[in-house]
């Protein structure tokens, strides 16, 4: 879970559901994901090459039916990554909103970003702004849709 400093220089909890990676380091797990499941694959297919036909006894289960399990859990299991990977892509591109809290003036700014846009000390505001916090500035994440601070000039 992420640590990014409140006002009170405490930790705010719950931010982050999952590690935000870089997207290399996201593709490469995808990548080791298929060839786990590609090495899987071929074990399970050249077991059945290898192995000498036997006839059937009432306790062997039908290759046929094996065959029907072992491609259920690997359809099972690719079902599971896509899920994950399209859930957390849609987590990231959720819309946040970003206040910054000088501590030595008190003075706080509000941005909008995408939540995967916000990494350490620096984020990217939806309309492209590259926003680097000072060393004096804090920052605190709230969803979007959360109740707003409250607008100057408005009642």
């Amino acid at each position: 879970m992420s640590s990014l400093p409140t006002a009170d220089g405490g930790p705010i909890r719950g931010v982050a559901r999952g590690c935000v990676l870089p997207y290399r380091t996201m593709l490469g797990q995808i990548l080791v994901t298929l060839a786990v499941v590609l090495v899987a694959y071929l074990v399970i297919r050249g077991r059945g090459a290898e192995a000498p036909p036997q006839r059937h006894s009432r306790h062997t289960v039908p290759p046929h039916r094996m065959r029907a399990v072992g491609r259920a859990l690997l359809g099972l299991a690719v079902l599971g990554v896509g899920y994950f990977l399209v859930d957390h892509w849609l987590w990231e591109r959720e819309p946040v909103t970003v206040q910054v809290i000088n501590a030595n003036t008190g003075r706080i700014s509000y941005f909008q970003a995408r939540r995967g846009d916000v990494k350490g000390r620096t984020f990217v505001t939806l309309d492209g702004q590259r926003v680097t916090l000072a060393d004096v500035e804090r920052m605190v994440l709230r969803d979007a849709d959360a109740p707003g601070p409250p607008q100057p000039g408005g009642e």
